[in-house]
C-alpha cells in the first residue's frame, strides 16, 4: 500500500518526506538488541561484505563515500552484516527529492538504514541507532537528523520510537519543466498525532 500511493504521488509530480530531529542533549543508554549483535564502523577493506550485505548498491558509489568521510556503522551477528545505516556531516543528499541542503557543523544526518528481511523487529536497528547517536555525541555534535516517509507508518513508529521528533516537511511539485521546492516547518512542541508536547501518549501517524 506504501509503495503504490509513493507511485501515485510521483506520478502527478507531487514527492514529499519528513525531517526528523533527535538531539543529542542527554545521556544516550545502549540499547540491547533481541539477539547478539556488534556495532561498529565499517572499514573501507570490508566494502565486499557491505556488498554482499546490499547487492543493490553500486561498489562505486559505496567507495565515493567512505572516501567523502561519510561513515557506515554495521552491526554483525555471528560475523555477518545484518543491519547498516550511513552518517553525513557537512552536506546531506536525499536522492528520492533529488537535492541537498547543508548541515550545521554541529549536526549529524543518517540514511540508507537498512535490515536484512529476516533479522527485522528484533531491535537491531535500535541498537545500532543508539551506538550512533552516543558517538556523534561524544565527537560534539549537537543533534541528529533523518528522514521518513509520512506514508509509511512502520517507519515513523520506528523512528518516534528512537525519540526522534518531527521537524518539518520537504519535497517538490513538479508540472513539466517547472519544479518547486518546498520546506514547512513543524509548529514548536508539535508531536506525531499533531498534539503539543506532554499533551498524551505519542503516536505515529500519516502526516
Amino acid at each position: 500500500m506504501f509503495s503504490a500511493w509513493c507511485k501515485i504521488l510521483a506520478l502527478v509530480g507531487y514527492r514529499r518526506v519528513l525531517l526528523v530531529e533527535k538531539l543529542l542533549d542527554a545521556p544516550i543508554p545502549p540499547v540491547v538488541a533481541r539477539l547478539p549483535v556488534d556495532v561498529d564502523v565499517m572499514r573501507e577493506s570490508e566494502v565486499d561484505e557491505y556488498l554482499a550485505f546490499r547487492p543493490d548498491v553500486d561498489a562505486a558509489d559505496v567507495r565515493r563515500r567512505l572516501e567523502a568521510g561519510d561513515l557506515c556503522f554495521v552491526a554483525r551477528h555471528q560475523g555477518r552484516i545484518v543491519h547498516a545505516a550511513w552518517s553525513v556531516s557537512g552536506r546531506a543528499r536525499i536522492d528520492f527529492l533529488g537535492r541537498e541542503f547543508r548541515l550545521a557543523p554541529d549536526e549529524v544526518y543518517t540514511d540508507e538504514s537498512h535490515t536484512l528481511p529476516s533479522f527485522r523487529g528484533l531491535d537491531i536497528a535500535a541498537a545500532r541507532s543508539a551506538h550512533t547517536r552516543r558517538y556523534y555525541q561524544e565527537a560534539g555534535y549537537r543533534r541528529s537528523l533523518a528522514i521518513v516517509f509520512p506514508e509509511s507508518r512502520p517507519a515513523c513508529r520506528a523512528v518516534a520510537k528512537l525519540g526522534y521528533r518531527p521537524l518539518g516537511t520537504m519535497g517538490y511539485w513538479k508540472l513539466g519543466p517547472w519544479r518547486f521546492d518546498f520546506f514547512r516547518a513543524h509548529r514548536h512542541g508539535q508531536t506525531w498525532a499533531g498534539n503539543k508536547r506532554g499533551s498524551g501518549t505519542r503516536r505515529a501517524q500519516s502526516e
